[in-house]
């Protein structure tokens, strides 16, 4: 069973425990390693299920989707754990690695066409310029994620959809397709730099926000 674990306070001396089978079934949360019986809960997690700690404090778990996607969402008292899917700087995170690994990944199919002749890669646009816009979507999302900049992830959600559309243009032209695979890939990847967008100008709207520092 997939097993995680999160804190109820920053100096991370009280730890709750998640743990779930397939499908987020068998649903079991543990606080300070004693399992800790649902006050309310409804048929599944998608309706969600809310706990009563001892101090009087409401912790809550529920199946969200966001942006086309689905996540587990932890609230305590209202207010999303830190270090959990729905937390604002874990989607700036989020937003981060994705753009990293987008352009990490494409910059290696850049180098493997330059010095391989593969005929599957001819249709799509692999070059100096497009070794330069995978530095910008880089650059875009650690400036995005470093300094809480909404701005950075949409203009990099931007030219992900811009370039992204003309490679599909050019793999028609070839007789080829992205596939389902590919353009599900894809989806995913704009939904976290979207979402990454979102918790920027949420944890600029916080007085209180501290901005990430690694």
């Amino acid at each position: 069973m997939p097993k995680k674990t999160y804190y109820l306070d920053e100096a991370r001396t009280e730890p709750i425990t998640v743990q779930w089978g397939l499908a987020y079934r068998n649903f079991i949360l543990s606080h300070q390693g004693e399992p800790v019986v649902p006050a309310e809960h409804g048929p599944s997690l998608t309706e969600g299920y809310r706990y009563d700690l001892p101090d009087g404090r409401r912790l809550s778990a529920q199946l969200v989707r966001n942006a086309g996607l689905q996540e587990l969402e932890l609230l305590l008292n209202g207010q999303p754990l830190l270090g959990s899917a729905t937390h604002p700087q874990e989607r700036l995170k989020q937003a981060w690695y994705a753009l990293l690994g987008v352009g990490s990944f494409s910059t290696i199919l850049i180098v493997v066409a330059q010095f391989i002749n593969v005929d599957a890669l001819r249709p799509l646009r692999f070059g100096w310029a497009a070794l330069l816009e995978n530095i910008v979507l880089v650059g875009l999302g650690w400036w995005g994620y470093r300094q809480c900049s909404a701005a950075a992830f949409y203009v990099a959600l931007g030219l992900l959809v811009v370039d992204w559309a003309v490679m599909m243009v050019n793999l028609a032209q070839a007789g080829g397709g992205g596939g389902i695979g590919s353009i599900f890939l894809r989806f995913v990847i704009c939904a976290f730099v979207f979402r990454g967008a979102q918790a920027a100008r949420e944890l600029k709207r916080e007085p209180a926000a501290t901005l990430p520092v690694a």
